[in-house]
């Protein structure tokens, strides 16, 4: 035998019955009788061996052989396929059964021939059992593969041979992935006329599950290539809408064609990996716009003409649809659709129709709108608005505001009044006489709430007006505030179908308002002189200090008749003339009282003067006053006398002070003496007892309580306050030789004029 043949590592063909070996471990020395039909085995060569074809084999059982095996033809007379099976195989000889293997293979000329044919008998019995159970063993070859080599293994242990098969499919290594790119695919569209182009590239793997297909199809790229063409073409016209193609083409389209791809590719044994799907040359259309239409009607009351504003969220649904409408854009369709719709509508309509039953046209509208759009390929969300109907926001709620000056009862005097009404007219059936168009609403109103406060502001009188404003204390008298509002109220509510109106009314300023409010600010002060004239004019001139307050006005066109170019004027002149009526009183009292110097003699002085001064005020002013205070002030004579007095009274202090000190020098020498006598005595030995020590201790304790200022009356702290410069009251009291001092600044009245005056 050829030592080239992989088998023979198994078993091989030797000549002498023995061989001698290189190494013999676990190789054994069979000997064959290879009479066909008289097959046998000997344990020894025989001694006679006439008519034996004896055969020497080396059988291994350690050594293994890879041998590629036979090439199985399968066919399948059914669908007329046909397949080819290449066997690769590794061989060892089971352990212990040498001679068996030796009987089944070296009876043959050619070992390895006659086990390929083995093989190809026992894939030939497997594949007939399979298919007598019903199953495609063909199609489903890689199904069975494993256990067809499980088979060939099992079998080849029964002739002693451990057998590792491996079954391929002849032609499977030719099998590749395919890339398909069709760059402009012409296609029809579902209810479309024309084509659209794509860009189609498709990469088509090895379906793991029917890889047989793939391997039956290998060779024709260029069929895989037309169905993909075929297909997509055929899905675009039955399945893919226009608009679809538009606006799902890269996300709904291309899923559901991949899908569609995979179904068909599937008896090619492929799968589609990746799809790429892009529109060529595809104009670009918007799938959400909001578009605004105005359009101008005419109504039939009064004939004139409105806009009607048009607020339209379009969303589009049918692009098949708008392309087959015939309209160019949206502002054709608008012009062409939906303006006559409105047109239609509104022309039978009158300016109270829109007003007040606006709601069912603009439901009729939108419906009508509806059905057009829809017919177009668009869904829409449609408003519909009046924007020159004013009157449309009353019910809403509405605000207006008013003022100005107001002529009073007194005509010749004004006053400043703002008004600002709030308020809603839920019904507006109820005010159809001021519908009209170009007539507006709210500007009747503010007219109205003029007219009704000028009307009423007639009949008030400027001092009521100002005084008793808000709060009156006269019975039976509204505050003005209430009187105007109600009036204003009831006009709205009447006239106009105001539903419970806000009203606030506000005072705002005039000229004359500025001058009250200038006057009344603060207090305002008057110095003066005056000399008594029942003296004949021989006493001397007495100052006063007045102060006065403005508290409103008593005579409304009195007030008003004075006019100043100032605040300031208005007050000099109020001064001017207060000062003419107290001297002009105040000269009538004797110099006795008009000097008065107690609180009795000033209460007599201004009961006598204060009531007539202010009547002269209101006469020539028409001005309420009130004085605050009045205070005389020293006169030259008061004040001079004054100086006198503190003059001596510094003195008298002085002299006062220098005879303190030289008494508690006196004091204190005394003191010193009586402790050194004390002190002599006890020195020398004297008795405790003794009259003169007791006298001595008794004198000292007389003068400590004025030596320690224990005494209030005296001793070092009144010195040193004297000596400081206050002024006190000193009563000498035991010391009667010093005359008792009065002191500067003791006044006999409360009314006594202060330092300052002096």
């Amino acid at each position: 035998m050829s030592q080239v043949d992989p088998l023979d590592r198994v078993i091989r063909r030797v000549e002498t019955p023995d061989p001698p070996l290189e190494d013999s471990r676990g190789e054994v020395v069979v000997i064959l009788d290879a009479r066909q039909g008289k097959e046998r085995v000997f344990d020894q060569a025989p001694f006679w061996r006439l008519g034996l074809d004896l055969r020497y084999f080396v059988v291994s059982s350690v050594g293994s052989a890879e041998c590629e095996g036979p090439t199985c033809v399968v066919n399948d007379l059914a669908t007329g396929r046909t397949i080819e099976l290449l066997i690769r195989y590794e061989a060892q000889c089971v352990p212990g059964r040498a001679k068996l293997l030796a009987l089944e293979l070296g009876t043959h000329d050619d070992p390895h021939l006659h086990l390929n044919g083995l093989l190809e008998t026992w894939v030939g019995e497997f594949l007939k059992a399979h298919k007598r159970g019903g199953e495609d063993v063909i199609g489903g070859f890689y199904r069975v593969k494993p256990s067809l080599e499980r088979h060939l293994g099992e079998r080849a242990r029964s002739i002693g041979l451990e057998l590792d098969a491996v079954v391929e499919l002849a032609g499977e290594d030719e099998v590749k992935p395919v890339e398909i790119e069709i760059e402009r695919l012409p296609v029809k569209l579902a209810g479309y006329v024309g084509e659209v182009l794509i860009h189609l590239r498709a990469e088509l793997d090895i379906h793991p599950e029917r890889k047989i297909q793939a391997v039956l199809r290998r060779g024709k790229a260029s069929e895989l290539e037309d169905k993909v063409r075929e297909t997509t073409r055929s899905f675009m016209l039955e399945r893919v809408s226009v608009h679809d193609f538009h606006f799902n083409l890269a996300e709904g389209i291309h899923d559901r064609l991949k899908a569609t791809l995979e179904d068909v590719l599937a008896e090619e044994g492929r799968l589609v990996t990746h799809l790429v799907l892009e529109p060529v040359g595809l104009p670009a259309v918007e799938q959400n716009l909001t578009h605004d239409h105005l359009v101008r009607c005419k109504i039939k009351d009064p004939p004139t003409e409105v806009e009607l504003r048009n607020s339209l969220l379009l969303d589009l649904e049918d692009l098949g649809r708008w392309r087959r409408s015939g309209f160019d854009d949206l502002e054709d369709w608008c012009e062409r659709v939906l303006a006559p719709i409105a047109r239609e509508q509104l022309f039978e309509k009158s300016y109270v129709d829109l007003l007040l039953d606006f709601s069912e046209t603009e439901a009729a509208i939108k419906e009508l709108v509806r059905q057009k759009a829809s017919e177009v390929g668009y869904s829409v969300h449609h408003h519909v608005v009046l924007p020159a109907l004013d009157p449309l926001e009353l019910p809403k709620g509405f605000d207006v505001e008013t003022g100005g000056e107001f002529a009073t009862q007194d005509s010749r005097i004004k006053v400043g009044l703002n008004v600002v009404v709030h308020g809603a007219i839920p019904d507006l059936r109820k005010i159809e006489q001021h519908l009209r168009p170009g007539v507006d609403v709210k500007e009747k109103i503010k007219r109205a709430v003029f007219d009704v406060t000028e009307r009423m502001m007639h009949g008030i009188h400027p001092e009521r007006f100002y005084m008793r404003f808000l709060h009156t204390d006269v019975e039976g008298e509204q505050p003005v505030e209430e009187e105007i509002r109600e009036a204003i109220r009831q006009e709205l509510e009447s006239s106009f179908a105001v539903h419970e109106p806000r009203i606030i009314l506000k005072l705002t300023d005039t000229p004359l308002t500025n001058r009250i409010t200038g006057l009344c600010k603060g207090y305002h002060s008057l110095e003066f002189s005056c000399t008594a004239l029942p003296g004949g004019g021989a006493d001397e001139e007495v100052p006063y200090v007045v102060r006065f307050e403005v508290l409103g006005v008593q005579d409304w066109f009195t007030f008003y008749s004075k006019g100043y170019e100032s605040l300031e004027e208005e007050v000099e002149a109020i001064r001017e003339i207060l000062a003419e009526a107290l001297k002009g009183d105040l000269g009538t009292v004797t110099q006795e009282q008009l000097q008065y110097r107690d609180i009795k003699g000033k209460v007599i002085v201004s009961q006598h003067i204060f009531t007539r001064a202010l009547e002269r005020v209101n006469e020539v002013f028409g001005l309420m006053i009130r004085i605050i205070t009045m205070r005389r002030r020293l006169s030259v004579q008061e004040r001079a006398l004054r100086s006198v007095h503190a003059l001596y009274a510094g003195k008298y202090a002085k002299a006062e002070i220098e005879g303190l000190e030289k008494k508690l020098s006196r004091r204190l020498d005394e003191y010193d003496r009586l402790v050194d006598r004390l002190a002599d005595l006890q020195s020398s030995g004297f008795d405790p007892a003794d009259p003169e020590i007791v006298h001595l201790r008794e004198q000292i304790a007389d003068l400590e309580p004025e030596i320690t200022q224990k005494a209030p009356e005296f001793g070092p702290k009144l010195i040193t306050e004297a000596r400081n410069g206050k002024r006190v009251d000193v009563e000498w009291g035991a010391y009667s030789d010093q005359p008792a001092l009065i002191t500067a600044g003791k006044g006999t009245t409360e009314d006594q004029p202060e330092s300052g005056d002096e």
